[in-house]
């Protein structure tokens, strides 16, 4: 599994790559609640791990770049986001001397709401072991749609180029 978070197009978001055995919705459903558990978990944190993970973190913002490549990195990203903000490392090293655990779980509760648009998108893809559900009765999430043999809720993507092309977000 490969968890992150990423920001594009001024769009923030929390990526989970995973690869298993079992099936996709399966995967779906662990997935799902492991983010609903989010903001007990931030709630459960110790103050002393939360700080110890604050202080990594501003160490690991202020630490010089070892490679030039590192560097060219950084400072691409700034140029195709055309945000140009060649110091941020510095500046979030800054704000982050002056985090504390009641923002970071304001932060989610907030974020985690999904309004103004904001929402989930789920993605799976299928291996020839694990065929997509076709009819109700075999989907394992709850209120499935019968017209389209998918879980209330879901669409199915057919074409990329479509849904990049309808969807507002992207």
């Amino acid at each position: 599994m490969q968890a992150g978070l990423s920001v594009d197009r001024d769009i923030s978001y929390l990526v989970f790559l995973v690869q298993s055995a079992v099936s996709p919705d399966e995967v779906s459903k662990r997935v799902t609640t492991f983010v609903d558990s989010i903001g007990k978990r931030i709630e459960d944190t110790p103050q002393e791990t939360f700080d110890g993970l604050k202080s990594t973190s501003h160490a690991t913002l202020l630490e010089p770049a070892k490679k030039l490549s590192d560097v060219a990195d950084d400072a691409w990203f700034e140029i195709l986001d055309e945000t140009n903000n060649f110091e941020r490392s510095g500046k979030v090293a800054k704000e982050l001397e002056k985090l504390e655990m009641k923002d970071v779980l304001s932060l989610w509760q907030e974020k985690s709401k999904m309004t103004n648009g904001g929402g989930r998108l789920l993605i799976q893809v299928y291996g020839a072991k694990h065929q997509m559900k076709t009819t109700p009765s075999e989907m394992s999430l709850a209120s499935a749609s019968p017209s389209s043999g998918l879980p209330k809720g879901y669409e199915k993507i057919d074409s990329m180029d479509t849904f990049r092309k309808d969807s507002s977000f992207w």
